[in-house]
């Protein structure tokens, strides 16, 4: 819910700063404005123009800051929300449960550096789940698989035991009852991330000193062909501005 009035906050944020700094739009408000613009040569009129900009851009900043210290907020609130579901004891006020919690984590991954058996660990992590010691489980599941090599893009290279075992925890966490309300906060989480990476490349476009409309990488890639010729070089200066994908989703 918070990512849809986000990213309806940043639409309408980004309709009226296109609108702002328009150069028609400026020069018709200075034209109310300053009394005598009409006795203005026309580049005292431009350095007018780009004195609005400025400001507008400074005010443009603020705004977007402001909106991704509540992102941030958001991201960081889901975030706890799935370490409760995940490790209940951790999360706990409870001091004794904490500790129990702080307990569990020790002994899970004591066990990993000591019985390092694929089957032997998906035995553990399924008899955890039954015995419902969830945040023991959890670190199990969360830290068995560290050990799989990765190339420098981060291509990972499992074994045939390894290979085994993630399918292995993917089975018995899937029949984990929480699991529906962690895919659903992290499903809340992954629309959030996105709707904070379109809030960075407002932000750069800002920076960027750039004045025309500006487009994410995704809304460009929804875009009939018609359009994107259309708006063509507000999706050039927007382009230098996005996100850049992570090596991994650009190379799997």
């Amino acid at each position: 819910m918070s990512a849809k009035f986000r990213l309806d906050e940043l639409r309408e944020f980004r309709t009226s700063r296109n609108s702002a700094m328009q150069v028609a739009a400026i020069r018709a408000g200075l034209s109310r404005s300053i009394p005598s613009w009409q006795f203005y040569g026309e580049e005292s009129r431009a350095e007018e123009v780009r004195k609005a900009q400025t400001q507008a851009r400074e005010a443009n900043k603020s705004k977007l800051t402001e909106i991704q210290r509540k992102i941030a907020s958001e991201i960081k609130d889901v975030k706890k929300e799935i370490e409760k579901v995940k490790y209940p004891l951790r999360a706990s006020k409870d001091l004794q449960r904490l500790t129990l919690g702080e307990s569990q984590r020790t002994n899970a991954l004591l066990f990993l550096n000591t019985s390092p058996d694929p089957e032997r660990i998906a035995s553990e992590i399924r008899t955890a789940f039954e015995r419902e010691d969830i945040d023991y489980a959890f670190t199990l599941q969360d830290n068995c698989l560290n050990a799989i090599r990765r190339d420098a893009v981060g291509t990972s290279s499992p074994t045939d035991a390894q290979k085994w075992l993630q399918a292995e925890v993917a089975s018995i966490y899937n029949s984990f009852e929480g699991k529906a309300k962690i895919d659903e906060l992290e499903g809340e989480l992954a629309a959030v991330s996105k709707v904070d990476q379109m809030a960075r490349e407002m932000l750069r476009h800002n920076e960027s000193g750039h004045v025309g409309d500006f487009f994410t990488r995704e809304e460009v890639e929804l875009m009939p062909q018609a359009q994107v010729s259309a708006n063509l070089q507000a999706v050039n200066e927007s382009m230098p501005c996005w996100e850049e994908r992570r090596v991994a989703e650009v190379m799997s």
